[in-house]
């Protein structure tokens, strides 16, 4: 048994000075989220939007690090994906380029309205199924303005009357929605809390 030993001792000894390279295996995978281009959706009449193409892009960057998960998570645009995943056309159609390269997918659509806008971003998995959403949405302000004519005068003994004579429809005075950068932020906070990647 002593032998034995000594002799498979020996013999790893002898062997481990020819070998002079070593190999490290590591594995770790990160989450990978391509980030679609806005989708805007005009039903108004006098919309004039400014957005900035890159926006939801950058607060993903930002909010992505919220989402809960063991994975680090890497956010790719329609610029930086080629890089990363070339011979899929993901500006033709992101979502199968998702199902094939096995990552995720974030869309967001602005729908803008006379009266209101809603921000809503959704985040799909690698099987294209809804695993977070984000929302916001602001609508106009409208106040009423009371149109009345009144005429007060005094009388001889001088008391105080006041006439209305008149009284006209009130006046609608609309103020304005606007989509600020912050509406952004509030809708891709809610979805990066809420998200839970694996």
């Amino acid at each position: 048994m002593k032998a034995l030993i000594f002799l498979s001792f020996s013999l790893l000894s002898s062997h481990a000075e020819d070998v002079d390279m070593s190999i490290v295996v590591s594995d770790v995978r990160s989450s990978e989220v391509y980030v679609a281009p806005i989708k805007v959706i005009d039903m108004s009449q006098d919309a004039d939007v400014d957005i900035d193409v890159n926006s939801v892009f950058g607060l993903a960057s930002m909010h992505s690090r919220l989402a809960k998960g063991v994975n680090p998570i890497n956010v790719y645009n329609r610029d930086t994906i080629s890089y990363i995943w070339e011979g899929c056309d993901y500006t033709l159609n992101a979502k199968q380029c998702t199902y094939d390269n096995g990552h995720y997918l974030l869309e967001t659509t602005i729908t803008l309205s006379d009266n209101q806008f809603t921000i809503e971003m959704l985040l799909y998995n690698n099987m294209l199924q809804v695993i977070s959403r984000g929302s916001w949405s602001d609508a106009s302000t409208i106040r009423w303005i009371k149109q009345q004519q009144m005429t007060a005068y005094h009388d001889y003994r001088n008391n105080t009357i006041i006439d209305r004579p008149k009284e006209e429809l009130p006046l609608k005075w609309v103020i304005p929605k606007q989509l600020l950068q912050k509406h952004l932020y509030q809708a891709s906070l809610g979805l990066w809390v809420g998200a839970k990647l694996n």
